[in-house]
């Protein structure tokens, strides 16, 4: 039997999933993926990518909502085992340093008037890597509580 899961389970994916928002939301405010489109060759596939935001944090929602017991149930573990865990605030200044990092790297792609300077498939490579590492630092804020 599992053990009653805490109220306030809930509370740690949210809040990681409302920071990935508010990042989201910074960097879409800030650049026009669209206008990548009408550059040439590699940088136009480029230009679909605003859409993979919406897509993760949609895919991060369902994951939420339909987790179910055994999403609970692993939070719920997590919980337990903060009191031996290290401390959040080292993990978030990980992901937010990532975060810098992974807007600089889209202002360079993204902010220009023209590509930055290179073969496309690396700037698209550092970008997508870029993004990749700022999540993953977020997996353990989700699951440590906040």
């Amino acid at each position: 039997m599992v053990d009653p899961v805490p109220r306030n389970w809930s509370l740690r994916p949210l809040s990681a999933l409302g920071i990935l928002t508010a990042e989201y939301l910074t960097i879409s405010f800030a650049f026009d993926a669209a206008l990548l489109s009408e550059r040439a060759g590699a940088w136009a596939g480029l230009g679909w990518m605003g859409l993979l935001g919406p897509a993760v944090i949609a895919f991060g929602t369902a994951l939420w909502i339909l987790g179910g017991a055994s999403l609970r149930a692993a939070f719920a573990r997590s919980n337990a085992a903060d009191a031996s865990a290290r401390p959040l605030a080292p993990r978030l200044a990980l992901h937010l340093a990532c975060f810098a990092g992974f807007y600089a790297v889209t202002h360079l792609v993204f902010g220009g008037e023209a590509p930055p300077g290179g073969p496309p498939a690396f700037w698209i490579s550092l970008w997508l890597l870029g993004g990749a590492t700022t999540l993953v630092p977020l997996i353990p804020v989700a699951a440590s509580g906040l």
